[in-house]
């Protein structure tokens, strides 16, 4: 087809037009000279040239928008970053499913926070119980942002236990229950009718070491029968020793009732020994006796003696002497033993003319005991057994599994202050197991205390680890209030503080605040150009060092500012320079406010007007455009 002369003086304006925009004031007079050459009757071959060399130029310039006010051509499609979920912020931005953009930032729904991409309701999901990442232990529901054990258990070391039945927990964390014993209401209890005592659970009816009461010990040879220590049938308990009150004469018919030496003791009853006669409450000899002489009441006179039962005037027979008027054998006779008037003391009897006690038994204090068995006098007179020994053999012993330990007999098994042997004391909350001191299941020692390390602030996994006092110890490691994160020694909420928004150290600048988790884009003030208000920003304050330079790695080039900066990397944590719609986002503004930026603050020579930088923040906050 060929162009008629109107249309080629029309297409040679045109292209004299775009020569002019292209070259400005300054351009060569080549193109006026390629005009000249264009005459009236060109053919039709200056049409496809004319085309040709605007589609270069077109490409040269790049294709002008066509998008309205506030919308951005992102792929072909003009959208509004600020709202567009697939644009969030900037083409290509998608929000992570459930969430919707707001103000050119990914946010989820009110009420719920962004933990690793999904939405949750901090309030209520296990999970994420009142922070991202705060996982509830197994057994326990998040409720109002904190983890809780279902209604009537406690958490005791991230386990949900019923303190009022566990045995390990009972009443509280960590008391648990001495063997054999079970949890009750919150008290730990032996089984009916056992009793509590030093930890260990006993039939205090039959137990021969606590008989009727804790502590209270059986002597040898009694057992324990209805809670109280007995001796063998036949037998009575007297002065901690076993007797046959029908035979014994120092408790005769009862514990304590002794027979005189005259006496012997049977059927329960004190009678004269064989050969004498009870005569006014005294055993006498009516062969000899000069008030008894032949029978009761027959007393001789003063110049008679008593021989044979006769009253004789004169001397007594070969072999006996006369003491007052009585005619006596001081070899045996006890009120004249060896010579008138030496009386044996009670249990003695005598012989050749001496006192002496039975076989086996020895005086002391004026009795006759035996010192193999006496508690008061064991071995030697006046060796006295402590409370709860037995003399055996001569010797005070402890019952058998006892020990004497400061002159009281123990268990060493179980006494908490003479654990496994004399002296060693248990420290505070620690019971006495099979001769080593324990503390209580779920506790360790540390410092000489019993303390559970999943629960102490001093001793927290570990004696001697102290939480710091922002922190409190939970199932062994210090941790901060639920929902708050240890930031450089301080407990804060990730979700709403301006100098750790998200994670520890991401600070927001000057000015934004913080919001589940995320820098708040401030609203903006007012909608500077590019071309006149940003642009001169950079070439005023960064030539040389960036615009034409490359310091510190950054280079700005001259003729496009505006791609040097938007949506390019920087190397301090990968921020973006400038990200269009987020101002806490953009790397530009913390050099410009001196805040969470890496390397010094920009420009070098002094930080730029508050007003200034107001402008730039402005800019970005309204899409970083290039206006």
């Amino acid at each position: 087809m060929r162009l008629s002369h109107v249309g080629v003086v029309a297409l040679v304006a045109l292209f004299m037009s775009w020569g002019m925009v292209a070259c400005g004031p300054g351009g060569t007079t080549d193109e006026a000279a390629n005009q000249e050459t264009v005459g009236a009757d060109a053919s039709t071959e200056v049409a496809p040239e004319i085309s040709n060399k605007d589609e270069a130029q077109s490409k040269e310039e790049g294709p002008e928008s066509t998008c309205a006010t506030g919308q951005t051509d992102c792929s072909g499609t003009c959208v509004d970053t600020q709202t567009d979920s697939n644009n969030c912020g900037a083409c290509g931005t998608a929000c992570p499913s459930g969430q919707s953009c707001n103000a050119g930032q990914c946010e989820c729904p009110s009420g719920q926070s962004d933990c690793s991409g999904t939405c949750v309701d901090t309030q209520t999901d296990n999970s994420h119980c009142g922070a991202c990442g705060t996982v509830c232990p197994s057994g326990q529901s998040c409720k109002a942002g904190k983890c809780e054990c279902p209604n009537g258990q406690t958490d005791c070391s991230g386990t949900c236990v019923d303190t009022q039945t566990d045995n390990s927990h009972c009443g509280a964390c960590g008391t648990a229950c001495a063997s054999g014993q079970s949890c009750k209401a919150g008290k730990c209890e032996c089984p009916s009718g056992q009793t509590d005592c030093s930890g260990a659970c006993v039939d205090a009816q039959t137990d021969s070491k606590h008989c009727g009461a804790c502590g209270t010990v059986c002597p040898a040879g009694t057992t324990c029968k209805a809670g109280k220590c007995e001796c063998p049938t036949g037998q009575t308990l007297c002065g901690g020793k076993c007797v046959d009150a029908q035979t014994d004469a120092s408790h005769c018919g009862a514990c304590g009732t002794a027979c005189t030496s005259s006496q012997d003791c049977k059927a329960g009853a004190c009678v004269c020994k064989a050969g004498l006669t009870l005569c006014s409450g005294a055993c006498v000899n009516t062969q000899t006796d000069g008030t008894h002489c032949g029978a009761c009441g027959t007393a001789c006179k003063s110049n008679e003696v008593c021989s044979s039962g006769t009253c004789l005037i004169g001397s007594c027979p070969s072999g006996q002497t006369k003491c007052g008027n009585s005619c006596v054998d001081a070899n045996t006779d006890n009120n004249h033993c060896g010579a008138c008037g030496t009386k044996c003391v009670t249990g003695q009897s005598c012989k050749a003319g001496k006192c002496e006690c039975p076989t086996g038994q020895t005086l002391c204090n004026g009795t006759c005991l035996d010192t193999n068995t006496d508690v008061n006098n064991c071995g030697v007179c006046g060796t006295k057994c402590v409370t709860g020994q037995s003399c055996s053999s001569g010797t005070c012993k402890c019952p058998s599994g006892q020990t004497l330990c400061n002159g009281t007999c123990v268990d060493t098994n179980t006494d908490v202050n003479h654990c496994g042997a004399c002296g060693t004391k248990c420290s505070t909350g620690q019971s006495c197991g099979s001769g080593t001191c324990k503390c209580p299941s779920g506790q360790t020692l540390c410092s000489g205390a019993c303390v559970n390390t999943q629960t102490d602030n001093n001793h927290c996994g570990a004696c001697g680890t102290k939480c710091p006092s922002v922190q409190s110890c939970s199932t062994g490691q210090c941790k901060c209030p639920s929902g708050q994160t240890l930031c450089g020694g301080a407990c804060v909420n990730t979700q709403t503080d301006p100098n750790h928004c998200g994670a520890c150290n991401k600070a927001c600048g000057g000015g934004i605040s913080c919001a589940s988790g995320a820098c708040q884009t401030p609203s903006c003030n007012s909608n500077p150009s590019f071309q006149t208000d940003i642009a001169p920003i950079f070439t005023n304050n960064c030539s040389g060092c960036h615009v034409g330079g490359s310091r510190g790695g950054f280079s700005i080039n001259s003729n496009d500012i505006h791609g040097s900066i938007v949506n390019k990397t920087s190397g301090c944590n990968s921020k973006l320079y400038v990200k269009p719609g987020d101002v806490a986002g953009s790397y530009l503004v913390n050099k410009l406010e001196g805040v969470g930026h890496c390397g010094g603050t920009m420009p070098p020579g002094g930080k730029l007007p508050a007003s200034t930088i107001q402008k730039f923040k402005d800019w970005i906050c309204n899409g970083a455009k290039k206006n």
